[in-house]
């Protein structure tokens, strides 16, 4: 969507980003890195736009035992293993020296508050957003698995997240909602891919969905997020409508897909359930990461009994939603 219809906290900085582009086309100097060996699993988190994705994330990145690219590495989207290194000497306590750097965090930002996917702090999670729109578009979902995979191998994509990886020595997790509807491609990509998929109540999503337009926007009429398939169906339909079809779809193409691939490959959670038993799903991936990949994870974190608040709707709220919904489903099962 364009940047002058964004509500002015979450407006681009002209600034930024052209300093960010001069640094791109510098680093772009660069050779990229070649990488034969992948030492960790790349774990890719997929769901619809507020569905918990970045909680989820942010949670996984607090276990110290996995890392995601956080902001200060994402102005480094052209070439993150430079990032990564630079990142090395001016964050990691291991590097330093003498006082110079003592004004600078040495540990991941771990507050679990954000803002439309949006974080606080340098080392807080970054969706990565720049990164992938070096290979991946927004209409890439209606490309056959074939075609975006050759297309991911033939560029450079798998080599830097893996010299990524292996520069941090340590696991990577990504959010992955670009390819949401088309993400198969990444098992054939990586030798050593997983995936956490995870979803929410249907009437809490939709209501999510349209707050998270009016705070981006200003409004609830302009799309919000990737672009969807079969968008023409609700068009003009009323707003929480578009918003509901808009999560279902995206739940049933991640579905679809993932029944599609061994168990073993996955682990799928429900948003309500995360927020009550968070250290379940670390549990699940580690035991799931040893079987598959026979890799360890090491948990060597004393935070994570955190219980998360998930707001609930009121039954008013519920009664609302409730025809929207009901049409949004009717829609989503006339489309093949």
């Amino acid at each position: 969507m364009e940047d002058n219809k964004r509500s002015l906290r979450f407006k681009r900085n002209s600034n930024l980003e052209e300093s960010i582009q001069a640094l791109s086309e510098i680093l772009s100097l660069i050779p990229r890195p070649v990488e034969n060996n992948q030492n960790h699993p790349i774990i890719f988190v997929l769901g619809g736009l507020r569905s918990g994705t970045t909680l989820l994330t942010q949670y996984l990145y607090s276990t110290k035992s996995i890392y995601t690219p956080n902001n200060f590495l994402s102005r480094f989207y052209s070439n993150p293993l430079v990032g990564a290194k630079i990142q090395k000497i001016l964050f990691d306590e291991n590097y330093r020296f003498g006082n110079e750097f003592d004004d600078l965090p040495t540990f991941k930002n771990s507050n679990f508050k954000s803002e439309n996917g949006k974080t606080h702090g340098a080392l807080s999670p970054n969706e990565f957003w720049y990164f992938w729109r070096r290979f991946v578009t927004d209409n890439d979902y209606s490309l056959t698995q074939n075609q975006l995979t050759n297309k991911l191998i033939n560029s450079s994509f798998k080599d830097e997240l893996i010299a990524l990886s292996n520069e941090l020595n340590t696991p990577l997790v990504l959010k992955a909602m670009n390819l949401n509807h088309n993400f198969l491609p990444l098992l054939d990509v990586f030798k050593k891919s997983f995936f956490v998929y995870v979803r929410r109540d249907i009437y809490s999503q939709t209501n999510s969905i349209i707050n998270a337009r009016i705070r981006q926007y200003g409004d609830s009429k302009t799309w919000y997020s990737f672009p969807i398939p079969y968008f023409e169906k609700i068009a003009k339909e009323p707003i929480a409508t578009q918003a509901a079809f808009q999560a279902l779809i995206i739940n049933r193409n991640i579905e679809t897909q993932l029944s599609q691939i061994p168990k073993e490959n996955f682990i799928q959670i429900d948003y309500e359930k995360f927020c009550q038993e968070p250290r379940w799903l670390v549990d699940k991936l580690a035991a799931q990461l040893k079987m598959k990949y026979d890799f360890e994870l090491e948990i060597n974190t004393s935070d994570l009994e955190q219980i998360f608040n998930e707001s609930r709707l009121s039954p008013s709220s519920y009664n609302k939603l409730a025809p929207s919904i009901k049409r949004a489903k009717e829609i989503l099962a006339k489309c093949n």
